[in-house]
């Protein structure tokens, strides 16, 4: 069983959304204005041609999966060559390319779970109604599995990028990675360059107005 058209867009089309964003980012990064805006006009205008296309003329799913395929590649291997470019140290630069493999990898086993359950479909409703039944039935619902998955790779991809901008934007040394068990956060640890803190701002205020 499947959802009805409309309602399988609003699972599709936002998962487009969310990695356009980042791909229209990146590949601006650290470029003339002009060039910026063109990366981000040009994702926007491509992602809302897809959004046109895909429900009014080509409904066709493995549409969806090549281009959201093209924007997930497109956003892997210009991340790999930001690393290159933004961070010195080659145990940091290890460090990133296995978070990016270990978000992938999780991501990609989700979508492995989510065709083989497209392929097996019918075998395992005849187990999971025969045999399983309830609650051990939903254990083979790979559907349920593929969001699963994709949502741990996303949240450890989402980790990855914060990480990586501490070093785009030069204030690596500000951060840092806490783990609080499976789950992490980019904590900031020290202060930010054009952070002022409260009292030298206004020893600064005194000192003008003793002159």
């Amino acid at each position: 069983m499947t959802l009805l058209y409309q309602y399988q867009m609003a699972d599709e089309l936002p998962m487009v959304y969310v990695t356009a964003l980042p791909f229209g980012y990146v590949f601006g990064w650290n470029k003339p204005k002009w060039i910026s805006r063109m990366w981000m006009y040009g994702t926007m205008l491509g992602t809302v041609l897809f959004t046109y296309i895909y429900i009014w003329w080509y409904r066709n799913p493995v549409f969806h999966q090549l281009f959201y395929a093209f924007l997930n590649f497109g956003l892997i291997f210009k991340s790999i060559s930001l690393i290159k470019e933004n961070v010195p140290v080659r145990a940091t630069r290890r460090y990133l390319y296995k978070m990016l493999a270990f978000s992938f990898g999780l991501f990609a086993f989700g979508f492995f779970i989510w065709n083989c359950d497209n392929i097996f479909c019918g075998h395992l409703i005849f187990v999971r109604r025969n045999y399983l039944g309830l609650p051990f039935g939903v254990l083979t619902e790979g559907h349920g599995w593929w969001h699963i998955f994709t949502g741990l790779g996303i949240y450890y991809f989402i980790i990855y990028n914060e990480l990586l901008s501490t070093h785009m934007l030069k204030r690596a040394d500000k951060y840092q990675l806490v783990w609080h068990g499976p789950l992490a956060e980019v904590k900031l640890v020290g202060k930010l360059d054009d952070e002022v803190p409260a009292t030298a701002e206004k020893e600064q205020q005194d000192d003008k107005k003793k002159q």
